[in-house]
């Protein structure tokens, strides 16, 4: 026998008295004698072990907390019915504002309790009676997706979860042997480093390839670590390749490619501080995040255990306090918290919830406007001023902007009335970063700027999307406050200028447009319109019951019938993410009752027959244009003029199609050099 065997197993502690134990009697563990021994006249018999006297005495003394807290507990209650209203600081009105712009919290239909924040588009549905009502008819939206896009089942490869495992943890020489072979794995690290993502930039490029070109002449020698590195890398190029090919077999490979990085993970021990591991993490949950289209719960807390890996290997601290740290590792380590930060932010947002890593106490200065050959001398030069156009520009900024609009959200979620002062000085914060963004980087139109490269263009539009969707997010509980106009403007004009700019975007991307190589990358915005829009209608929803409302703020219907083109717009573009079709399907249907004459609408039992087709607008209607000066109002003469009619989602898959149907119901039908040391 093994040790193991030998060892002695813990014993159970007898509850039961001795005779009932002897006899096999049920007791009821009673003192000083138990129901059994009462009856049978041997009180005197009755009789526990030590360990039972003190197990069973504890648990009496728990019983009898219990019974005390809920007295107390009605007791409290009692008070709280019976106190005077006078004492209240403030109106059940006034508290029900404040709960209600503060976020919600949402029985879902297991039972569980889930919250979104109020910079969230769900929060507003309740502003929205034909919205919420379409949300009660086809089902609770935070359930849509959740974590939940078709997984692939069939892999030979066994799933591993990063937290806790399975039983069978492949080992370094069975994770080498399942490795694709050299020229796949080649093409797939290319197709990361190629792509314009700004994540890619956490690795240092030359000395990334100084160490896959060892790995291939002595693969044995390398560590769990790099070897997840190298295997999340790979997996992101893998699922890019399957996403824009449409190839099955990709898509497979990736699937096999994200479980062999949990199991090196889980080898490497990632709880502990080292290299390679936070990159390995994050180039995991990029893997993921396109394969769904979307963040899920299970990305948020992914992430979550990221920033806190993070903080426990220092990132949030400046690595100038270890003269030990190398320049080039120094730099990388910036450039590394600046993509944790800027994903926390963003992931929680997408998900309604507040991030809370700007209240961490942290003095890592922003990555700095290098390119990888600059981090490569000794001595590093000074960094390059921002109007030089390098990768690293557009993260640079984005990452100060970012950070503003962590600033932002945090404060929308404070249960109390918008403090002037905070909000007047992150308005300031706002515009002081906009107002130092480097020439090339501004806002310009599409005409001004047609020699420019693709990802500079739709740079700009990112950045000018982060911009407005703060301000929309910083006045949005303006909304509903009384004497507050100037407020309430600010955050209508932000988000019609969203939507303006969308316009623009969305046709440039259509197939032969002048950035329809950019349609992966512009995808991603169909959040910052359905925050917009659901503003806009909520908006336009106030001012129609309103009798005190300004003048100025109640013509909304060709703000309206604006939104409508862009749900119409972003129908030809596809959207990948459900929750986000279901919302604009729910903003779709509120603006068609508006802008829409009432014979011209699709008879509900009939819409799958006329799913997403064009309905014939009211010719008195007009519609905003886009213009190099802005928007101007078209007469809409006809309907393909006006709103033009674009096909319903072309899902390249079955199981797409299957899952529209669950979503909308049967009905519904789609068509078919050196290395960085490491203190």
């Amino acid at each position: 026998m093994s040790d193991e065997q030998n060892r002695k197993k813990p014993q159970r502690v007898q509850l039961a008295c001795l005779p009932c134990r002897q006899a096999k009697l049920k007791c009821n563990r009673e003192s000083p004698a138990c129901d059994q021994c009462v009856k049978r006249l041997r009180e005197r018999d009755c009789a526990y072990t030590e360990r039972g006297l003190r197990y069973n005495a504890a648990k009496q003394k728990a019983e009898f907390m219990r019974e005390k807290v809920d007295r107390l507990e009605s007791f409290v209650n009692q008070l709280k019915s019976t106190a005077p209203t006078k004492h209240n600081t403030r109106s059940p009105n006034v508290e029900h504002s404040l709960a209600h712009a503060t976020g919600k919290l949402r029985l879902t239909d297991t039972g569980g309790v889930h919250f979104v924040g109020p910079s969230h588009w769900e929060s507003i549905i309740e502003d929205i009676a034909e919205v919420k009502a379409y949300f009660d008819l086809q089902g609770s939206p935070e359930y849509l997706v959740d974590d939940d896009s078709p997984s692939l089942q069939d892999s030979h490869i066994i799933a591993a979860d990063i937290q806790f495992g399975t039983a069978n943890i492949y080992r370094k020489e069975d994770m080498l042997a399942l490795l694709p072979a050299k020229l796949v794995v080649d093409r797939l690290v290319a197709t990361w480093f190629r792509s314009s993502d700004g994540l890619r930039l956490i690795l240092h490029a030359p000395t990334f390839q100084a160490e896959y070109q060892q790995f291939w002449r002595a693969p044995g020698d390398v560590s769990p670590a790099w070897l997840a590195l190298l295997i999340s890398v790979a997996s992101v190029g893998a699922e890019i390749l399957a996403s824009n090919q449409h190839d099955a077999n990709m898509g497979q490979l990736a699937e096999d490619l994200r479980r062999l990085t949990t199991h090196a993970l889980i080898l490497a021990e990632y709880v502990k501080p080292q290299p390679h591991v936070i990159e390995s993490l994050m180039h995991h949950i990029k893997s993921l995040l396109v394969k769904s289209g979307d963040v899920t719960s299970e990305l948020y807390v992914l992430l979550g255990n990221v920033s806190r890996l993070c903080t426990q290997g220092g990132y949030h601290r400046d690595p100038s306090h270890n003269p030990n740290i190398s320049s080039l590792c120094a730099e990388m380590r910036r450039r590394i918290w600046d993509a944790v930060c800027a994903y926390d932010i963003k992931m929680c947002y997408q998900l309604g919830l507040v991030s809370v890593v700007n209240l961490l106490t942290q003095d890592t200065a922003p990555s700095s406007n290098y390119t990888d050959e600059d981090l490569l001398c000794d001595p590093i030069p000074p960094p390059r001023p921002l109007r030089d156009q390098t990768p690293m520009t557009w993260s640079v900024v984005y990452s100060k902007i970012s950070h503003v609009l962590g600033d932002i959200i945090y404060c929308s979620h404070t249960p109390n009335k918008p403090d002037p002062a905070e909000v007047a000085r992150l308005d300031a914060d706002l515009q002081r970063v906009r107002d130092e963004l480097p020439p090339q980087l501004r806002m310009r139109s599409l005409e001004e700027s047609f020699l420019d490269a693709p990802e500079l263009r739709t740079g700009r539009y990112g950045l000018e999307f982060v911009h407005l969707k703060a301000l929309c997010v910083l006045y949005q509980r303006y909304l509903s406050l009384p004497d507050h106009t100037a407020e309430r403007k600010q955050c209508v004009n932000a988000a019609t200028a969203l939507v303006e700019h969308q316009v623009v975007l969305l046709q440039a991307t259509q197939d032969g447009g002048e950035l329809s190589t950019s349609l992966p990358f512009v995808r991603a915005f169909i959040h910052d319109f359905n925050l917009a829009a659901m503003l806009l209608c909520s908006h336009a929803n106030r001012q129609k019951t309103s009798a005190t409302a300004d003048e100025s703020e109640n013509d909304s219907t060709a703000v309206l019938a604006l939104v409508l083109r862009v749900c119409r717009l972003w129908e030809q573009c596809g959207v990948n993410s459900i929750k986000a079709r279901h919302a604009l399907r729910a903003i779709q249907r509120f603006v068609e009752q508006r802008v829409v004459p009432p014979e011209s609408r699709v008879d509900p039992a009939h819409e799958h027959d006329a799913l997403w087709q064009p309905t014939m607008t009211n010719p008195e209607i007009r519609i905003p244009r886009s213009t190099p000066s802005g928007l101007h109002d078209v007469t809409a003469e006809t309907q393909q003029d006006a709103i033009p009619s674009f096909p319903s989602f072309t899902d390249p898959s079955a199981d797409q199609d299957m899952l529209f149907q669950e979503l909308f119901g049967p009905g519904y039908f789609t068509q078919s050099g050196s290395t960085p040391d490491w203190p």
